[in-house]
């Protein structure tokens, strides 16, 4: 009797219920958001904007942002898809497993939904207000990401160099927004960030091989080994000073922003010869994968100064 009236007490609590619907709202709105993988949208987000500073171009603040955010919708919606594809996987490895699908706490029909929401209107922006060219590229990049580069990753280790070009795709749309079109100072740049990639990502699979096994992922390192995807990330690492030359030779960037591409290529293959030896192991490859993280502020900074430059 006590707990009836006591359980009729609580029910008729108006604040108490506001507050549990406003706190079911508030996980639903994060869950929602992590879909997206905020940190990656950031990250091309930046990486657009490292495209409209190589075109040294000023743009309107509508453009500007029209690029930013059509871009960084594109990117999310391919993220959530890539997460609902992905959710079986993302059970099988601790590091993804408490992603709202896997975990159950949204269903996969939200994911989709929240993807061709953002997508289309990051498309349709890009179109609209910046160029019929940036959108086809970030619909290509999008399509890609999704129908071929997430399947792919348990078939082939080449997923990787498939993966690396959607990845690279947001500078291209950068600098294509700031040029009015394509141009080899443009494609430079893609192919850096698509170079920049390939060791990136070697990195994180070389510290969690073991998890990637368990997923069935076709990881490089599962494939040619340790060693072999040792040397491959030192080789890629070794192929971005040839690009940032070409960055910096077909962009016409001054004294100082190409200096500061060369010590941040430069830095980075040192770092990798001191970190993915033989004796570096899981410990080596971590350490080398945080220096691939900052290795992007040196590049943004050296073409934003490109950018301001009288």
């Amino acid at each position: 009797m006590l707990s009836a009236q006591a359980s009729g007490v609580a029910s008729a609590d108006p604040l108490r219920d506001r507050d549990r619907a406003q706190g079911a709202l508030l996980r639903v709105a994060q869950d929602l958001v992590a879909l997206t993988k905020p940190g990656i949208v950031a990250f091309c987000a930046g990486e657009t904007a490292s495209g409209l500073w190589l075109a040294h171009r000023a743009l309107s603040w509508t453009s500007t942002a029209a690029v930013l955010l059509g871009t960084s919708l594109a990117v999310a919606a391919a993220n959530a898809l890539n997460m609902v594809v992905e959710r079986d996987t993302d059970r099988l490895m601790p590091r993804t497993r408490q992603r709202p699908l896997p975990a159950g706490r949204l269903r996969p029909r939200a994911g989709v939904l929240l993807s061709v929401v953002c997508g289309a209107t990051g498309l349709a922006l890009l179109a609209a207000v910046v160029s019929p060219l940036t959108a086809l590229l970030a619909g290509a990049a999008l399509a890609s990401y999704v129908l071929v580069y997430t399947p792919l990753k348990r078939v082939s280790p080449h997923a990787l160099l498939v993966g690396a070009v959607p990845g690279a795709m947001p500078a291209l749309i950068g600098f294509t927004a700031g040029n009015d079109g394509l141009g080899a100072a443009g494609l430079a740049l893609f192919a850096l960030m698509v170079c920049w990639q390939l060791p990136h990502f070697v990195a994180i699979a070389l510290y969690r091989h073991a998890e990637y096994a368990r997923a069935g992922i076709r990881a490089l390192p599962l494939v040619i080994g340790l060693d072999g995807a040792r040397r491959y990330a030192l080789l890629t690492t070794a192929l971005l000073l040839p690009l940032t030359g070409a960055v910096g030779y077909f962009g016409g960037l001054g004294g100082l922003s190409w200096a500061l591409l060369l010590l941040g290529s430069a830095g980075l293959l040192g770092r990798g010869l001191g970190c993915l030896g033989a004796q570096g192991g899981p410990r080596g490859a971590r350490a080398f994968f945080g220096a691939t993280l900052i290795y992007l502020p040196v590049l943004w900074v050296g073409l934003a100064l490109h950018a301001v430059r009288p």
